[in-house]
């Protein structure tokens, strides 16, 4: 098995726990039919479903844009739908890390690769990607960025993290950032882009204020600030990954083959979407 930092073995731990809880509920948790039953039970059960599975694509394509290996979240599917629950043959994620710095590294690489997406979503040619982004949502995901970033900050600092720490987390290459900028985008079809961007504009920023306030200053004013990249960059970054996506990937590279797909011969073009949700 390849190699993980420790962040990276939580996260494919993460994304296991989630696909055991989408296969779960879609063997074991349909409803059975009765006679007259009400279908309440069968929209709600569809409902948890498309939640499930919208959780578990998201993690497996995170995992893919943070360096996981394609091979092993294939695995972690596949181990998932057929059954099994026991995690001991993944690495165990444990670190010599302080708690505090445990909870800070898992948070900055969440939150980073929100960024990614945020920041795609916000540059991308919504001609082609997602026609019709209203300019109010593309605005939201931008200062969505800028909040996000000063959570990092806060993070960094709390966690006592140093620049060593941070460039596990932040990609250094133009690589880096177009891997993760490809993991974005490609295992998504058009439309199913369409939902997640629009829901990406939707941040909880009462729990991002709390992150920061344990801080006890504002970003700008720690240490730690210098070492993140500035919004600026991480746009500019972000943007010049956006400019290498060939369009006629789109869907077609996905992490889970199955997951995803684009029917060019369908009746309505556009009606690609995920097998996962």
């Amino acid at each position: 098995m390849a190699e993980l930092r420790d962040w990276q073995a939580r996260l494919a731990r993460r994304a296991f726990g989630e696909a055991i809880l989408f296969y779960y509920l879609l063997e074991e948790g349909f409803p059975r039919a009765r006679p007259g039953g009400d279908r309440g039970a069968l929209h709600a059960w569809r409902d948890e479903l498309h939640e499930r599975g919208a959780a578990r694509l998201a993690l497996y394509v995170r995992a893919e844009g943070q360096g996981i290996p394609v091979e092993l979240i294939r695995t972690i599917d596949r181990e998932a739908s057929h059954g099994a629950t026991n995690a001991d043959w993944l690495p165990p994620g444990d670190s010599p890390q302080h708690p505090v710095a445990r909870c800070a590294v898992d948070g900055i690489a969440e939150r980073m690769w929100s960024i990614v997406e945020m920041s795609t979503a916000a540059q991308a040619d919504h001609s082609w990607f997602a026609p019709g982004l209203p300019a109010d949502v593309r605005h939201q995901l931008r200062e969505n960025v800028t909040t996000l970033r000063e959570t990092i900050v806060a993070l960094a600092y709390s966690g006592q993290l140093g620049a060593a720490d941070l460039a596990e987390l932040i990609p250094a290459t133009e690589d880096g950032w177009e891997l993760a900028v490809r993991s974005a985008v490609y295992n998504f079809s058009r439309t199913r882009l369409r939902e997640r961007w629009r829901t990406l504009s939707w941040l909880d920023d009462a729990d991002e204020a709390a992150v920061r306030a344990s801080a006890g200053v504002r970003a700008e004013d720690l240490p730690t600030d210098v070492l993140v990249p500035s919004v600026e960059e991480l746009h500019h970054l972000v943007g010049r990954a956006v400019a290498t996506l060939d369009l006629k990937s789109l869907a077609r590279g996905a992490v889970i083959p199955d997951l995803t797909f684009d029917p060019t011969d369908a009746i309505w073009p556009d009606a690609g979407f995920d097998m996962g949700l």
